[in-house]
Order: C-alpha cells, then sequence, then structure tokens
C-alpha cells in the first residue's frame, strides 16, 4: 500500500479503490501511520454543489396543494413532484454547467452535463397518512440510463414519528453517476417514485434536496 507522500507522485489513473497509510509525526516522538480509504483522500478534493426545491405542500400547506397525491393504493409505485416557483434556494451552488436539474412540468431529475467522477445526494421529504404502526413507504428512484437501459434504486423511508397519523418521511439516497448516469449527449432521467406498504392514503411531498460534488 503507498504512503500519502508517494501519492503525490502518482497519477489519478494509479490510484484505485482501496486503503493506503498516512505517514506523519506530529509530536516529536517516531513516526506514526493511520489508515485511510482512498476514497476519503479523493473526496477531499472535490468541490461540491447544492441545490433545492420547495413542494407547493410545503409552502401552502395541505389545503388547495396541487402536489399532494389523494388515496394512493397499497402497493403501487406512485410519481410524487414538486411544483412550486419559488425562487427560495432553487438552483443554489451548483457547479458551473449544470442547470436546476428538476424538470416540474415532466416530473424526473434531469442529469444534463454530468460526469462518470461526479457523486450525487438526493434527500427527499416526504408526509404518508399511515394505517398503522406496521405501516411504511419506500422510496424508488427509476433510473433511465442514456445507455438505453433503466433501473431502480429503493430506499426506506426513515418515519420520525410513530403510529397510525401522519407519517413524516425522510429519505436519502447517495447516487455515484459513473458511466452509467453520464450525459454522453443524452442526459440520464432520474423519476421519483413512492410505494406504500401496508397502508393507502395520501402523498405529500414537502421537498427535494440535491447535493452534488464533482
Amino acid at each position: 500500500m503507498p504512503r500519502i507522500d508517494q501519492l503525490a507522485e502518482l497519477s489519478s489513473a494509479d490510484i484505485t479503490a482501496g486503503d493506503f497509510f498516512v505517514v506523519y509525526n506530529n509530536d516529536g516522538t517516531g513516526i506514526k501511520t493511520q489508515k485511510l480509504s482512498v476514497d476519503s483522500f479523493q473526496t477531499a478534493s472535490l468541490t461540491n454543489g447544492y441545490w433545492f426545491q420547495n413542494s407547493d405542500f410545503y409552502l401552502a400547506g395541505h389545503e388547495g396543494s396541487s402536489d399532494v397525491i389523494n388515496d394512493v393504493a397499497e402497493g403501487v409505485e406512485t410519481d410524487i413532484t414538486v411544483t412550486s416557483t419559488a425562487a427560495s434556494e432553487s438552483g443554489n451552488e451548483l457547479p458551473e454547467g449544470i442547470a436546476d436539474p428538476w424538470d416540474g412540468s415532466q416530473g424526473y431529475f434531469s442529469l444534463a452535463g454530468m460526469r462518470p467522477t461526479d457523486m450525487l445526494q438526493f434527500r427527499f421529504a416526504v408526509d404518508v397518512e399511515c394505517d398503522s404502526d406496521e405501516s411504511s413507504a419506500t422510496l424508488v428512484l427509476e433510473c433511465q440510463s442514456p445507455l438505453g437501459f433503466s433501473f431502480n434504486i429503493e430506499e426506506q423511508l426513515v418515519s420520525m414519528t410513530e403510529g397510525a397519523k401522519e407519517y413524516e418521511g425522510l429519505a436519502t439516497v447517495p447516487v455515484f453517476v459513473g458511466e452509467t448516469l453520464a450525459d454522453n449527449g443524452t442526459p440520464a432521467i432520474i423519476t421519483p417514485k413512492i410505494r406504500l406498504n401496508n397502508t393507502e392514503g395520501n402523498i405529500k411531498p414537502r421537498g427535494f434536496v440535491l447535493y452534488m460534488w464533482r
């Protein structure tokens, strides 16, 4: 395994996933080593961006929100969307050349301009009405690759309340763009969906957040 002082002599093509040793001497008593991952070393050099989109439900409340989806059946994958055009935080701090990724008219994220080395983290806040303590909801990211195939990424919504009442759900999903989702002239598309488990009821999106590291 290379030491960190040897990493400076390597090109990015020479560095692969795995472990390396940091060699240091901070107290004058001799050389010490610390084992770290190459992933941590690479991530530390990346710049990050941030994007946020409010839901109309979050701004206007339950009544009259076009984002609230009523009477959703159990087990059905249902599109979730946010429609607010409020400027608050939307498009904030994204890397140069990256437009707002959320297409509210189509209900999906576009990965236009995103590279294979980009790393993303989606965070979704969605309220769900539950029947019992056994109720839950699953976030499904339907990914359409520019390479001509699709696949799903699933993550359980973590409940911030308990019992047969409104389920304040939160899901965080990391996505490494890679060659599979990189923009090759046709951007990838990610459509967020919700699937209710052991319950049926209303879905009330609050907002979507996307962090991007480049």
